[in-house]
């Protein structure tokens, strides 16, 4: 069901698509599995770091270039699970609704992943002062 046609209590089990703005973290906090739309087509993907912040692992499609510049790291890691269409979302999506959430080990998991990658603008200005102070 739509999202933006809720008026109130939907059943659980009820697959939510979800069309309307600024209300994704507290789905992603209710939520057992989710797919980060715009990825299964090459329009670039949507933001798949919101649901890790909430502890809830995205799936998304191959096509995430409008945030390449996190790295494929974050997949190799498997805090993003990458499908290549439809056919392997639906199956990862049942799968990952079989599984219990472990919410805390994946948001360790990432602040682990990101203080990882902390300190390269203090490194860069570094670089810099050495550089102009020769």
């Amino acid at each position: 069901m739509l999202r933006s046609e809720i008026n109130g209590h939907v059943d659980s089990g009820t697959v939510v698509l979800w069309d309307t703005m600024g209300e994704l973290s507290p789905a992603y906090e209710l939520a057992q599995a989710a797919f980060v739309g715009g990825s299964l087509a090459p329009v670039g993907g949507q933001n798949f770091l919101e649901p890790l912040t909430c502890g809830l692992k995205p799936i998304i499609g191959p096509y995430w270039s409008n945030f390449f510049w996190v790295g494929r790291e974050i997949i190799d890691q498997k805090l993003v699970i990458q499908v290549n269409n439809w056919q392997e979302l639906s199956e990862v999506l049942l799968e990952k609704l079989s599984q219990p959430l472990q919410r805390e080990q994946t948001k360790d998991a990432v602040i682990d992943y990101v203080r990882n990658r902390q300190g390269g603008t203090g490194q860069a200005c570094n670089v810099i002062v050495d550089f102009l102070q020769k």
